[in-house]
């Protein structure tokens, strides 16, 4: 190989690692959608299960649940099972939240947790699958 043919075959070489590079860095839009429903799952989180806090947990559920609309026309297509899942589990809680919400009691509660504990997996789930892409 000439000297010259080596200089080229070295710039375009590295030209290439410069721009896969560049392209692995950017950041999928869906990637800003999974981190405001990452943020709405420490929110809920941090509210205290109990009959006197369920509409303040219902009411950070409804951020929740716009992300994940978000989420669906984000990246549906991509982590349909994922989200397919977080959706399943998000009108689980939903229910469950009102359901609690109309008649506070000890065992409307213990359904929100249970249906809160499906919707946190569901989500963590989801992050796993973004996670490598974000």
């Amino acid at each position: 190989m000439k000297p010259n043919t080596r200089a080229a075959a070295v710039v375009l070489t590295l030209g290439l690692l410069a721009g896969t590079s560049a392209c692995s860095e950017e950041e999928p839009a869906v990637c800003d959608d999974v981190a405001a429903l990452r943020a709405d799952l420490d929110d809920l989180e941090a509210v205290e299960l109990q009959p006197g806090a369920l509409a303040e947990f219902s009411a950070v559920l409804d951020e929740a649940r716009a992300d994940v609309d978000r989420l669906v026309d984000a990246a549906a297509d991509e982590y349909a099972d994922e989200i397919d899942a977080v959706q399943s589990a998000t009108q689980a809680l939903t229910a469950s939240v009102e359901t609690a919400v109309q008649a506070p009691s000890g065992a409307a509660v213990t359904q929100v947790s249970a249906d809160f504990g499906a919707f946190t997996t569901a989500v963590d789930d989801l992050l796993g699958s973004v996670g490598n892409d974000c």
